[in-house]
């Protein structure tokens, strides 16, 4: 079996071309502090050998399921594209008139900054099926569906996370089969200076419900070193309106930033900037928080409408009438 048959990718290969800087390369930060940076015109980046192959006890293989991939990384341009700024906000000296206005009310929300608008049909399974392919092949949650092997080895724990994967991707796209859009809410952070950071790890409290064959929960996933979205299942979508995008404020961009270190093990990306590292990410290895919570969150949850509570602009705890929480 050839060497590129072997490495089974974990980010796709025309995303990385987002994360490239003028010479071409992709940034690498380790937990020890060292930083590597890597050309990424057609070439894997972040891989694992045999990541997507089950095998049989006896040795053969059994499954490849990495062609399962093959369909939504090749819907790399159109997913950014409609989820750009250029296409969810417009154009930004407008917006901009908007936020000056904001400065002398007393009580502001996030939805003050936000635009909002609706993804529909094909546009949104497009958007969902390549956020939740990011989560599911994420090394961070090969890691916690290992952890499921009644085997204590590290192989057995290898092959059981590649089994849940597996079992995950047939569910995401049995569930995006349905005539139904799926009942997600978006929020799209952009930054205009500041660059968001990737990793081996992610923030992911919506690929553990797909064991119940259900789409539930919150994820934050950085698409590109300008954009990341927030998705979530909120009780109620109000008036078909499914994602709201504003222009993040730099604190914004180092919390998810934070968070993104937080979950991820061996490797974080990065376009431009070196992210200045963060004792969670030097301890090597995938950590998360607390029900996947989050101040950042509680911001953008505001917005999203998910949650029993969320932060207001003022810093102000504001519980959710009427509501729950999946």
């Amino acid at each position: 079996m050839s060497k590129k048959s072997r490495e089974h990718h974990w980010w796709p290969v025309g995303l990385q071309h987002y994360w490239t800087a003028k010479d071409e390369t992709v940034g690498i930060l380790r937990p020890n502090g060292t930083i590597e940076r890597k050309k990424a015109k057609n070439r894997k980046i972040g891989k694992t050998a045999h990541g997507h192959t089950l095998l049989r006890n006896s040795g053969p293989w059994e499954t490849n399921f990495e062609d399962r991939f093959q369909e939504v990384d090749d819907s790399v341009r159109r997913v950014i594209e409609l989820a750009s700024i250029e296409d969810t906000i417009g154009p930004l000296w407008p917006h901009f008139g908007k936020l000056v206005k904001l400065f002398g009310k007393r009580e502001r929300e996030l939805c003050d900054l936000c635009n909002f608008g609706s993804l529909k049909g094909e546009e949104l399974k497009s958007f969902i099926y390549f956020a939740l392919s990011l989560l599911v092949r994420s090394p961070g949650n090969r890691h916690r569906l290992g952890l499921f092997s009644i085997i204590d080895s590290p192989e057995a724990r290898k092959e059981i996370g590649k089994a849940n994967i597996h079992q995950q991707v047939g569910v995401v796209e049995r569930i995006l089969s349905n005539s139904l859009d799926p009942h997600c809410y978006i929020v799209f952070m952009n930054s205009l200076r500041d660059e968001f950071i990737f990793g081996d790890g992610l923030l992911d409290g919506l690929t553990g419900s797909l064991t119940r064959l259900a789409l539930r929960g919150h994820a934050l996933v950085p698409l590109t070193p300008n954009l990341c979205a927030y998705i979530s299942t909120p009780t109620t979508i109000r008036n078909g309106v499914n994602y709201a995008s504003f222009v993040a404020a730099p604190w914004m961009v180092s919390a998810a930033n934070e968070i993104t270190q937080v979950y991820s093990k061996d490797e974080v990306f990065f376009r431009n900037r070196t992210p200045k590292i963060i004792e969670s990410f030097e301890v090597n290895a995938h950590r998360q928080y607390k029900y996947n919570e989050h101040q950042l969150l509680d911001y953008l949850n505001a917005v999203s409408g998910y949650g029993t509570h969320y932060v207001n602009l003022n810093g102000e705890r504001v519980a959710r009438r009427g509501t729950l929480s999946f």
